[in-house]
C-alpha cells in the first residue's frame, strides 16, 4: 500500500548587487511655461552629457541610461487647497541610469546634487541577467533537494522506504514577489561644496525559489 507525502521545499541565495539603477528627475517651476521648460531642459542636458561620457554597455560604469522629454503642468493651488496669487508653471524631466560601479553612482549623485531641482526617487539594486539566471537555477535545485529530504524523513519515520516524486509545482508562496532589492531614496539638490560623495551602499540581492512536490512511498 502506497502512502502519499506532500511537502514544500524552499531555498534562497544572496549575492552582492552588480547593478545599481537610479531613477531621478529635474523638477523646477517658473512664472512662465517656456521659462520652466528651458530651465529643466538645460539642467537635464548637463546630466545627460555626464552619463553619455561614462556610457559603455559592457565596461561601464554606465551600462545604460535614458532621458525622458520635459513635461509641464500648471499649479493653481497650494498644498492646503488655497488658490495661489500667481499660478506656478512646473516642468519635469526624468532620468534613468544603470551603473555597474556603485562608487561611480555615488560620484554622479554628488555632482547631480548641486543641480537645482535635482531629485532621486529611488535606487534599485540588481544582478546581471547571467548571474541572476545562475542563482535562480541554484535556488530551484536546492529547493527540490530540501523537499526530497523532508519527504524522505517522513517516509523513514513510517518505515516506508524510498520516496518517489509523482508531481511538482512551483510554490508561489515561497517566492519573493519583488525580486529586486529596492532602496527608496530622496536626494534633494543640496550644497555639495565639501565634495564628499553621496554614500551609496549596494545591497545584497536575494533570489528565492519554492516548490511543492507530491511523493509516494511504501
Amino acid at each position: 500500500m502506497s502512502v502519499e507525502i506532500t511537502v514544500r521545499g524552499a531555498h534562497e541565495v544572496a549575492a552582492p548587487a552588480e547593478r545599481g539603477t537610479v531613477r531621478a528627475s529635474v523638477h523646477l517651476w517658473r512664472a512662465a511655461a517656456d521659462e520652466a521648460m528651458a530651465a529643466v531642459a538645460d539642467a537635464a542636458r548637463g546630466r545627460h552629457l555626464s552619463l553619455e561620457a561614462q556610457h559603455d554597455p559592457v565596461a561601464g560604469p554606465v551600462v545604460g541610461w535614458s532621458g525622458d522629454q520635459v513635461h509641464t503642468w500648471l499649479e493653481r493651488y497650494d498644498d492646503y487647497g488655497e488658490r495661489l496669487r500667481k499660478p506656478a508653471q512646473h516642468a519635469r524631466a526624468t532620468i534613468v541610469a544603470t551603473f555597474s560601479d556603485h562608487e561611480a553612482l555615488g560620484r554622479w549623485l554628488t555632482q547631480s546634487a548641486a543641480v537645482e531641482g535635482f531629485e532621486v526617487d529611488q535606487v534599485t539594486w540588481d544582478l546581471t541577467a547571467e548571474r541572476r539566471a545562475a542563482l535562480e537555477r541554484d535556488a530551484r535545485v536546492a529547493a527540490v533537494a530540501a523537499a526530497v529530504r523532508q519527504a524522505q524523513d517522513y517516509a523513514d519515520a513510517l518505515a516506508l522506504g524510498e520516496v518517489r516524486a509523482v508531481s511538482l509545482s512551483d510554490d508561489a508562496s515561497s517566492r519573493d514577489d519583488d525580486w529586486e532589492a529596492v532602496e527608496p531614496a530622496s536626494f534633494a539638490a543640496r550644497d555639495a561644496d565639501d565634495g564628499a560623495p553621496v554614500p551609496v551602499a549596494p545591497r545584497e540581492v536575494v533570489v528565492r525559489a519554492g516548490v511543492r512536490i507530491r511523493f509516494l512511498a511504501g
